[in-house]
C-alpha cells in the first residue's frame, strides 16, 4: 500500500494504490481511502502512518480507522511482512 498527504483539507494519510493480496486489501482499503487512526492513534498524515505501523511486528493485528465519502470505518489489520515492495517509502540508503 502507497500513501499520500490527503488532499481537501483533510487531516490523514490517503491511500494510493492498494496491491492485490496484501493486509490492506484484505481490510477492504481501497485508493481514495484517508488512514486517519491506527488503534486510536490520529494519523495526520503518512509519517505518522509509517511511524505507527513500524511500532508494531509483522503478524501484530492493529484497528485502521479511514474515511471513505465522508463515512469513518474501523477495520483489524493483520500487519505483513515489510518487504522492499509494500514498505513504506523511505528516503534511507538499503541496508
Amino acid at each position: 500500500m502507497a500513501t499520500q498527504a490527503a488532499t481537501g483539507g483533510q487531516q490523514g494519510a490517503q491511500v494510493a494504490n492498494v496491491a492485490s493480496g496484501s493486509p490492506a486489501a484484505g481490510a477492504g482499503l481501497q485508493p481514495g481511502d484517508v488512514i486517519t487512526a491506527v488503534d486510536g492513534t490520529a494519523v495526520s498524515r503518512p509519517a505518522d502512518l509509517a511511524r505507527l505501523v513500524r511500532g508494531h511486528q509483522p503478524g501484530d493485528q492493529v484497528t485502521i480507522t479511514y474515511s471513505r465519502g465522508g463515512n469513518s470505518t474501523d477495520a483489524p489489520v493483520q500487519l505483513g511482512d515489510r518487504s522492499a515492495q509494500n514498505a513504506p517509502a523511505q528516503n534511507a540508503p538499503p541496508s
